[in-house]
């Protein structure tokens, strides 16, 4: 355990006694239970066909007096298959203090950068949670030590991250596989998992114009894949340093959103964009529904990449019902059509404190060796059942 780490278990072990010995200092908590059904309908014979888990959230936030506050947020998951997806992490479990208008935190944090609907190329700060079979959603906390505040209209970020976290992974037998076991991660940088990473942002607006700059110096947080001479599926995680860009206009109906990370990847230069448009069109046929249609470029020739370009169309359907039910279609394809993916989430709330998320994506492909081709058996069916506390 890194010495941040060490830290943030101590911090959380003194809340605790808090909470414990002195009921007034005692931290607010709230939690959820997830249980989340999968069904993969094309698996092989020796994959697993269904899995099922649950994921206990615990999120807690106590203010010490008007300058520090502690925010914390930590999920345990099981799965009854899958060894890969069961976790122990905290999200976020940080101290926040304020001083001359600038905040400073100490601790795991989640943080989001990025406009676009179909990828987020710019998000550099957390891993992702790969194994949590949700989609890009799922993050993984970034032990930091960060500040924040404002210069006149601009919000500026800066991140100092210690301690790297590899992506989770599935089983061999698990979905999404390769069908191949892991072998131990290799890193370019000398301290591997110890080596610093270094990141700033800087974001304002003018007029219908929201627009950020980014920097990022570290390790990549998606690795490059190889098979070993022993059949082993295995991950290397090489130094980036990139410049990102975000650009998004707003106007009662239309978004205009963008994307851009450019810079260098172990020893070779790169270039990645996203880039669409979302327009919406309310009351849809004089009801309460609105729709928005949603159409994006991406390009990236980095390796990582499936394709150097995808094409994605959608549709998002609001209700705008007192359950707040919503539908987000997405249908990517590469610039041959030779690689497909479509993708599905609808959410509604059946209770105050019961929700469902129901999750569907289905790959397809031509060319057995491309990047979906090997995820063919890989298409998912799931439903989530969350009831918060």
């Amino acid at each position: 355990m890194n010495t941040l780490s060490a830290y943030i278990a101590f911090l959380a072990v003194i809340m605790a006694c808090l909470s414990v010995s002195q009921p007034s200092l005692a931290a607010d908590i709230k939690g959820s239970v997830t249980t989340q059904w999968l069904h993969f309908p094309d698996s092989e014979p020796e994959n697993h066909s269904f899995g099922r888990s649950v994921t206990l959230e615990l999120e807690a936030y106590h203010r010490f007096d008007s300058n520090v506050e502690f925010v914390g947020d930590g999920i345990l998951r099981m799965d009854d298959k899958d060894a890969g997806r069961r976790r122990l992490d905290a999200k976020e479990a940080y101290l926040k203090s304020s001083y001359a208008d600038t905040d400073f935190f100490i601790g795991n944090r989640q943080v989001f950068w990025g406009k676009a609907e179909s990828r987020n190329i710019v998000d550099v700060i957390n891993q992702r949670d790969t194994a949590a079979n949700t989609g890009q959603t799922e993050k993984i906390g970034a032990s930091s030590l960060s500040a924040e505040g404002f210069i006149a209209d601009a919000e500026w970020q800066v991140f100092y991250l210690p301690a790297f976290t590899e992506q989770t992974s599935h089983d061999p037998d698990a979905h999404p596989s390769a069908g191949l076991r892991s072998a131990a991660a290799l890193f370019s940088r000398k301290d591997g998992k110890n080596a610093d990473d270094f990141a700033a942002r800087i974001s304002s607006y003018s007029g219908n114009w929201d627009y950020a700059l980014s920097g990022f110096y570290g390790t990549a947080r998606e690795p490059l894949r190889s098979v070993t001479s022993a059949g082993l599926l295995q991950p290397r995680y090489v130094l980036q340093r990139s410049v990102g860009l975000e650009g998004q206009y707003t106007s009662d109906e239309v978004l205009v959103k963008l994307e851009g990370l450019a810079g260098v990847q172990g020893s070779s230069d790169f270039s990645a964009l996203v880039t669409g448009i979302e327009k919406t069109f309310y009351a849809v046929g004089s009801t309460t529904w609105d729709a928005g249609l949603i159409s994006e470029l991406q390009f990236d020739d980095r390796p990582q990449a499936a394709d150097e370009l995808f094409g994605v169309i959608g549709v998002r359907l609001t209700l705008n019902d007192t359950q707040d039910t919503s539908l987000l279609m997405l249908y990517s394809s590469d610039r041959e059509h030779d690689q497909t993916l479509t993708s599905l989430e609808a959410s509604r709330r059946l209770t105050d404190a019961v929700s469902l998320v129901v999750n569907a994506s289905f790959f397809n492909a031509r060319t057995p060796s491309s990047s979906f081709g090997m995820l063919s058996d890989d298409d998912q069916l799931s439903a989530q059942l969350k009831w918060f506390f």
